[in-house]
């Protein structure tokens, strides 16, 4: 009683000071490419958002509009100057490659998209705008990616998919932040019981962050795990912007309350659900500090991720559900937001978007 005592008082003081900010925020997810789960992979089926996500944002009072990964820079601009916040999602998308010419190694897609949309958060904070991001797993390595811009820093040894466990926190995690606003009961449960979900074979080691000058300038370590199938060093779990509203974690706080595929191995004690709920408020009070808002009712209808319907993933990929988005240039009639000039007469339409 005393732990749900604490995280209620918590909870109702954060939202108080968010009483008179933004009470209609829009959270802009960027999709990732469906490339790694090859059954569905296809110009129609071409990037997707599991649904975990869209239900962890909602849960906190938020509402969703996908980002596709393959929109042009300018559309990608426009997008972004409408949302209140911005979430990279986990995946498995390819995040470099090696340049056949100097046998370099590069940004592939998806980190190219990425670091383009950091610098708009970076961009928007410099001008006087919180627009603050939040970086999940493979979000997490876009971001070392983008930052350090070393495409090779990201450890490949770790074999914990699926499994559970705890991070310790460091001293910068009770400066401010997520982990600083978390009552102490569940800090202490943090550190102690297996309650975060990971499913990631590259990480970023604690050794490597320290070493790389970029990192250490921009970000802070707030919280470190040990690989729970060993044969790899400690890695950073969770950080934080020094001076941007950037969040980044290995772990996947949106797993504990909304998956529940057998063998998920996913912790749904109380402990856990209390800190994915912190998460999400959290989150999205950050975005409630700006009163940016769509051009239009009518452009923001067209954007809501309800315009999309819902597939079944269970049987090709490790989550439940998943919202799936067509190519963007080989189907612009499906993102009247982008492409306002296309009507959606495709006779495949009602494949993506709700009649």
């Amino acid at each position: 009683m005393e732990l749900l005592k604490t995280f209620t008082i918590a909870f109702v003081f954060i939202n108080l000071l968010a009483v008179s900010a933004h009470d209609r925020p829009v959270i802009g997810v960027l999709t990732t490419t469906a490339s790694d789960i090859s059954a569905w992979y296809s110009s129609r089926n071409y990037s997707y958002i599991p649904y975990s996500y869209v239900q962890f944002i909602e849960a906190a009072g938020a509402r969703v509009i996908p980002i596709p990964y393959d929109a042009s820079p300018e559309n990608l601009t426009y997008l972004f100057n409408q949302v209140n916040g911005i979430l990279f999602t986990g995946g498995g998308a390819p995040l470099n490659y090696t340049d056949p010419e100097t046998g370099k190694l590069g940004p592939a897609n998806m980190t190219r998209v990425g670091d383009f949309l950091i610098r708009k958060v970076i961009e928007a904070k410099n001008e006087g705008r919180h627009v603050p991001l939040m970086t999940t797993c493979q979000g997490w390595e876009i971001l070392v990616l983008a930052i350090s811009k070393n495409y090779d820093i990201l450890n490949t040894n770790y074999t914990d998919y699926a499994v559970s466990s705890s991070v310790q926190l460091t001293k910068d995690a009770f400066r401010s932040g997520p982990w600083a606003s978390l009552p102490a009961d569940l800090q202490n449960a943090t550190q102690n019981l297996p309650l975060f979900y990971y499913a990631h074979s590259f990480a970023l080691t604690v050794e490597d962050f320290y070493k790389d000058r970029h990192l250490r300038e921009f970000l802070e370590v707030t919280g470190t795990s040990i690989p729970v199938n060993g044969g790899a060093p400690v890695f950073v779990a969770a950080a934080q912007g020094r001076h941007y509203p950037i969040w980044g974690h290995q772990f996947h706080p949106e797993k504990n309350a909304f998956l529940w595929k057998e063998g998920s191995n996913v912790s749904h004690a109380r402990e856990a659900i209390f800190i994915t709920q912190h998460y999400a408020n959290f989150f999205v009070n950050e975005a409630r500090k700006n009163n940016v808002t769509f051009e239009s009712e009518q452009v923001l209808a067209d954007s809501l991720i309800y315009n999309w319907n819902i597939s079944d993933a269970g049987k090709v990929s490790s989550f439940d559900k998943a919202y799936l988005f067509p190519e963007v240039e080989k189907y612009p009639e499906y993102y009247p937001n982008l492409f306002p000039k296309h009507t959606r007469n495709n006779k495949d339409h009602h494949h993506y978007l709700r009649k």
